[in-house]
């Protein structure tokens, strides 16, 4: 039987997932046009250094070095949490990855610039190229997984993982990769994947 602590914990994802839904759906009809015409009218200059910051939404920089954490306090150090953790950061941001190209596939979005280029908006669905894979986005996602991961094991820096956050989402749309919704249904879908990968840890007793 669930308590009343976990009840509460599952009311809110419902709640958030709603209003994540709902807020995609309103602007994908009426927010992301309107931004991204904006961003696409800055000058030239500015977008040649937009896209810098996405690097940071790259899964290599997080997965090999909590690989390497993880081999180290499991077979040199020896210490089970430690590597625990490791696991647990390699694992939410596997799960997130993996959910977020099956969605990208299946949803099939097309990204701005085939707005900008074809006149092309909205949705192709089971779309097999990297021109309809807008939704979710994969660095706002990859991002996401690591911060909720990280705010799980080590909360005291939730202000720094947060600013990194939006550092990357706001970059995504910058730089004309994604529109608004895509970098919040990505960064809904890493964070919602490591809260269900932390939970399954704790349910097989893993102490992290």
């Amino acid at each position: 039987m669930a308590l009343p602590s976990e009840n509460r914990r599952w009311a809110g994802l419902v709640a958030v997932t709603a209003a994540v839904i709902l807020f995609t759906v309103f602007g994908v009809f009426y927010i992301d046009q309107p931004v991204l015409t904006a961003v696409h009218a800055l000058p030239g200059t500015f977008r040649v250094y937009t896209g810098i910051v996405s690097q940071l939404g790259r899964a290599e920089p997080y997965l090999i070095p909590a690989l390497v954490l993880f081999l180290f306090f499991q077979f040199v150090r020896r210490n089970q949490r430690y590597a625990n953790q490791a696991l647990f950061f390699m694992a939410a941001l596997t799960v997130a990855g993996v959910a977020n190209w099956v969605c990208k596939f299946g949803l099939g979005r097309y990204r701005p610039g085939e707005w900008f280029e074809h006149g092309l908006y909205g949705f192709k669905f089971l779309g097999a190229k990297a021109a309809y894979w807008s939704m979710p986005s994969g660095h706002t996602n990859t991002v996401a997984a690591a911060v909720a991961a990280l705010w799980l094991l080590f909360p005291r820096y939730r202000v720094a993982y947060i600013v990194l956050l939006l550092a990357v989402a706001v970059d995504r749309v910058l730089c004309q990769a994604h529109y608004p919704t895509d970098v919040v249904a990505g960064a809904y879908l890493g964070m919602v994947s490591a809260v269900f990968v932390h939970a399954g840890f704790r349910r097989r007793g893993c102490e992290l």
